[in-house]
């Protein structure tokens, strides 16, 4: 048995073989709501209907007592052909948010997937963005892949000494008095996976200009953009909808900018001050 603490959960990992988690998520913190996990190497997969496209890798489809994710490089098939469960090291199976069954050795790695269904059920989401700490807070940069997250993120390491808290993928909870990120025990290709979480100063919509420039937007445009930033569990009705409200409350919750800029320190100079000091001009 493994005991995992992320996102406000409790993640306790029952197998047969020796499957983990990053070691740093470890240490034991509060948490609101547990789950329980286990994993297998049995063959025994249920059966399925049709999948539907989850991802570009990936599509889910509905079995008995849950879902299974299959990650899939051929998406005619997905769209063409029934279930056809053959992979048994990516496959993943899940019930109704209080029991979870793995099957197979490395199918672990995509706990993500199921995350992204549990975490809006209690509250939280999980956001493409990457995230920096500073000051005892932190920000989301929030766009589509390419458009430099990782890059703008670094140069506040850089200018400020700020680290990431995530690179790509971090949990978001609202709260009474705000919005907090965690680090979660996945990432993008900067592979950053720490036990840490802290209060969110500001969500940035990041976009290549020309030149540096920063303004605040609304709350509705906020949430319109956020619903494209969301890891939207489209496979779950409930989940889904419990995962737009998350959004929703996110956008109230906290300032929101959008930034056209250019890959140089004095584009993280310019958020800082817009966020940090309340000038954007």
């Amino acid at each position: 048995m493994q005991i995992y603490y992320f996102g406000k959960c409790k993640c306790t990992i029952h197998t047969d073989h020796d499957v983990r988690l990053p070691e740093t998520f470890r240490e034991e913190q509060p948490y609101t709501y547990e789950i329980n996990v286990s994993v297998s190497k049995e063959s025994g997969i249920p059966a399925c209907g049709q999948g539907i496209s989850y991802d570009k890798h990936s599509c889910i489809a509905k079995c008995e007592g849950g879902w299974l994710l299959y990650p899939y490089s051929d998406r005619k098939m997905i769209k063409n052909a029934l279930w056809i469960a053959g992979d048994y090291q990516k496959i993943i199976s899940y019930g109704e948010w209080g029991g979870h069954k793995v099957y197979g050795e490395k199918a672990i790695d995509y706990m993500r997937v199921f995350f992204d269904a549990v975490l809006p059920i209690n509250g939280g989401s999980i956001i493409h963005s990457s995230c920096v700490k500073y000051k005892e807070r932190c920000i989301l940069f929030c766009g589509p892949s390419g458009v430099g997250k990782s890059t703008h993120a670094g140069q506040w390491e850089k200018r400020f000494q700020a680290p990431m808290l995530s690179s790509d993928a971090p949990a978001v909870f609202v709260e009474a008095d705000g919005a907090e990120a965690y680090g979660m025990p996945w990432d993008g290709s900067d592979n950053i996976k720490v036990q840490e979480h802290c209060p969110i100063a500001a969500v940035v919509f990041l976009s290549q200009g020309r030149q540096n420039r920063i303004a605040g937007i609304s709350q509705a445009a906020a949430f319109r953009m956020l619903l494209k930033q969301g890891h939207m569990p489209m496979w779950d009705q409930k989940a889904m909808l419990k995962e737009m409200h998350v959004l929703k409350k996110l956008s109230a919750a906290v300032p929101c900018f959008c930034l056209d800029c250019l890959p140089d320190i004095a584009a993280a100079e310019l958020v800082e001050r817009a966020v940090f000091r309340n000038n954007i001009g």
